[in-house]
């Protein structure tokens, strides 16, 4: 994984601690709205309604986006181990074509001197 991949993936934790601590200050919003909604009619609950839903869209857009985060991170982290294979197969090649123009290459039976047919 890449220093910058494996740095945003560190950060990508700090946020869900904080995503997961606001968690229950959505919860308690969603608690009081309830209670306020109860106590409260006509423009004034529909206001309080209005604005619970606001808090409730903001949550559900922050867990997509956190979601979409940590897959793409995933991705990233798959398509750098990826390269890292593709470079360790590219070597490897290297390697072989290295060790095979080294080796003594095949003469030719006829530009060695041996006859064309051997006779027994």
């Amino acid at each position: 994984m890449s220093q910058y991949v494996n740095m945003q993936y560190r950060s990508h934790i700090s946020v869900i601690s904080c995503v997961l601590h606001w968690h229950l200050q959505v919860q308690q919003v969603q608690e009081e709205a309830a209670k306020l909604i109860v106590a409260y009619s006509g423009d004034k609950a529909r206001e309080i309604n209005d604005r619970e839903q606001e808090v409730v869209n903001a949550w559900r857009n922050l867990q997509i986006h956190v979601e979409h985060r940590k897959n793409r991170l995933a991705d990233s982290s798959d398509l750098y181990r990826f390269f890292g294979m593709v470079r360790d197969l590219l070597n490897w090649i290297s390697d072989m074509v290295r060790q095979m123009d080294s080796q003594e290459k095949p003469r030719s039976a006829k530009l060695s001197g041996s006859p064309d047919r051997v006779r027994y």
